[in-house]
């Protein structure tokens, strides 16, 4: 089997987390056997030098192919970034089927560059599509006009689409009146396979750890202050990301006293990711809105237990072996989880919290669950 990923974008020195999540599932279907190519369109303003083109880069056996033309967000209207789009994923396809030929199932990521699939699918209407859906801006309980618009064009593009939760599963129903499927997100298989992370031993501080970019909707401003009313007076809270509520954050730790404890670790790549967890003895993040929650069954992953909150994504994989939930915007209850997770830190596994991740979040697992519907749906074509 032959399997084209449509991915968001692909992963580089300069930005390796744009399109990593595409990249680990296809990693992990390229581990059982078949034969995967990556394609992305890059319309990102970004104020890098980019060469015009297409341009190809290889991750192990997979082939991933890069096509920028122009910075479609900066300069172009929605409705002509869509036409655009699909005309240059169209060049882009073709290229891939010269080189590669034709694929016997289309797998894409998104519901903006599933819209990118119009033209190909005029021209290639045997070959079976799958969206899968985890774009955080569906998780709102009201979406713009234009994106309603998009998304119910987008989705009558697919044979099957998924979603990586039920909360999301409920949104798309809610927003566009097109069915889905649950497939969960995957964790990277390189948590699974370092070590577990440490307990503190002697005078090491008890370390909680966070992950995620800093906008309003990680809740970090509800971290940072339910993380200064701990009892112990000690602890430290390692956040790593990025983004525009930094400065405001910083300034919040300082006001609550926490600052010398707090402390700001930046947009780091998966092995230092790794590295920090395993100095941590439990994870915490507030957040606001999920459509699954990765970085939670990252750290998961290396035997930690996570403090969650129900948002759309972490009720769906929370239970009481591997960590809390806490209501969203809870102050005073994260408070409490987080002194009730150190309190009660031996009655944690790390073993059973790691196998309880991979046996549902696993590559394996999720490699395993989409090659059953690609089948199915390259049957279904063929007859």
């Amino acid at each position: 089997m032959y399997i084209l990923i449509v991915s968001h974008g692909i992963p580089s020195k300069e930005d390796a987390q744009w399109g990593c999540f595409e990249l680990d599932q296809a990693r992990a279907l390229s581990s059982l056997g078949y034969n995967v190519t990556i394609a992305a369109i890059d319309g990102r303003f970004r104020l890098l030098w980019r060469k015009i083109g297409i341009k190809t880069t290889t991750f192990e056996q997979i082939k991933a192919y890069l096509y920028f033309l122009i910075p479609l967000k900066a300069f172009v209207f929605p409705f002509l970034q869509r036409r655009i789009r699909a005309r240059m994923f169209d060049h882009l396809f073709m290229q891939i089927v010269k080189e590669n030929g034709v694929p016997d199932i289309i797998y894409a990521h998104y519901l903006f560059t599933i819209d990118s699939l119009k033209v190909v699918r005029k021209h290639f209407p045997e070959i079976p599509v799958v969206g899968i859906e985890h774009w955080s801006e569906l998780c709102k309980s009201r979406v713009p006009k234009g994106l309603l618009r998009c998304g119910k064009d987008a989705y009558q593009l697919v044979d099957r689409l998924l979603a990586v939760s039920p909360s999301l599963q409920e949104q798309i129903k809610k927003h566009f009146g097109k069915e889905s499927e649950v497939v969960y997100d995957m964790v990277d298989q390189y948590f699974l396979d370092v070590p577990l992370a440490k307990r503190p031993s002697g005078n090491e501080p008890f370390r909680f750890a966070s992950c995620g970019s800093l906008i309003p909707r990680k809740g970090f401003d509800v971290l940072i202050k339910a993380f200064a009313k701990i009892k112990d007076s000690t602890a430290e809270l390692l956040i790593i990301g990025e983004g525009p509520e930094k400065e405001a954050l910083k300034e919040l730790s300082q006001a609550e006293g926490v600052a010398s404890r707090v402390r700001f670790l930046g947009r780091i790549p998966r092995e230092e990711i790794a590295a920090v967890y395993a100095t941590c003895s439990a994870f915490a993040l507030a957040s606001r809105a999920e459509t699954f929650g990765v970085s939670y069954i990252e750290a998961m992953a290396m035997g930690i237990p996570a403090i969650a909150t129900p948002c759309g994504g972490p009720e769906h994989f929370m239970n009481d072996t591997c960590g809390l939930l806490v209501d969203v915007d809870d102050v005073t209850g994260l408070t409490r989880a987080m002194d009730s997770v150190e309190e009660h830190i031996g009655d944690y596994s790390p073993e059973a919290i790691r196998e309880y991740v991979h046996s549902r979040f696993s590559g394996e697992v999720i490699a395993k669950q989409l090659e059953k519907i690609f089948i199915e749906e390259i049957e279904k074509k063929k007859s």
